[in-house]
């Protein structure tokens, strides 16, 4: 026996406040409200889906598309939020949160259009950027991203490990980030099939590996870990 409409109700306010989201309850979802708002508004959202593989994902996320990366929406459970993270290859573009639905579906459709970061900060003040998001809008995120590493990472063995990569002039022009402690030197941030040379301090040696071709080498100080990534990168 197929669900009426308030049944469909009932199931929307058993995973969304009421009290906090009522215009969601009403119209049954996030995904369902964006799409609402957005026709009202004149706004082209293009396909509004659920960011969530659990069935009921469509009543509290929300997932649009653009050509810069999806940005993905979740709402607040202990205050009336909708929290905003407008996703990149390797890190949010800008993130933010708001009460207002309306405003949710004017940063979606700016960014869809193809605004830039500072013009979707200028109007739309509760999002902000990052430091490397501009960069790489600007087209200098991999230097960027090294001067925060550098900067920023405190524990000896990775600073050092930084340092030593850094100094060298081929795998300077390499993407870093650091991941479960581990350094990952990107070929290209824009083409995760480029491969990665990845460093992991070990407690008494460093593991290189790279995922191209799936080799992987033991050495024993950090000089012999950079001459086993150039070997691995074809550069000995």
């Amino acid at each position: 026996m197929a669900s009426d409409g308030k049944d469909m109700e009932s199931d929307v306010s058993r995973t969304v406040s009421a009290v906090l989201y009522p215009d969601l309850v009403e119209l049954g979802g996030l995904v369902d409200a964006l799409e609402h708002v957005a026709s009202e508004m004149g706004v082209d959202l293009g396909r509004v889906e659920s960011a969530s593989s659990n069935p009921k994902g469509r009543m509290a996320t929300a997932r649009m598309h653009s050509d810069r990366g999806p940005i993905l929406i979740h709402l607040g459970k202990e205050d009336r939020l909708f929290l905003i993270s407008v996703e990149g290859a390797t890190h949010p573009w800008a993130a933010g949160s708001t009460d207002d639905l309306q405003n949710v579906v004017g940063v979606a459709g700016a960014w869809r259009s193809g605004v830039t970061l500072r013009e979707l900060e200028s109007r739309f003040p509760f999002m902000e950027h990052g430091e490397l998001a501009q960069a790489q809008e600007e087209g200098d995120p991999v230097q960027t991203q090294w001067r925060t590493l550098l900067r920023e990472e405190s524990r000896p063995v990775l600073q050092e490990l930084i340092r030593v990569f850094h100094g060298d002039p081929g795998f300077r022009r390499f993407f870093p980030y650091l991941s479960m402690g581990t350094l990952c030197l990107a070929r290209d941030i824009s083409d995760r099939r480029a491969g990665e040379i990845r460093i992991a301090p070990t407690e008494t040696t460093y593991r290189v590996q790279s995922t191209t071709s799936g080799e992987e080498r033991e050495a024993v100080s950090i000089v012999l870990a950079l001459d086993a990534a150039r070997t691995l990168e074809g550069r000995s």
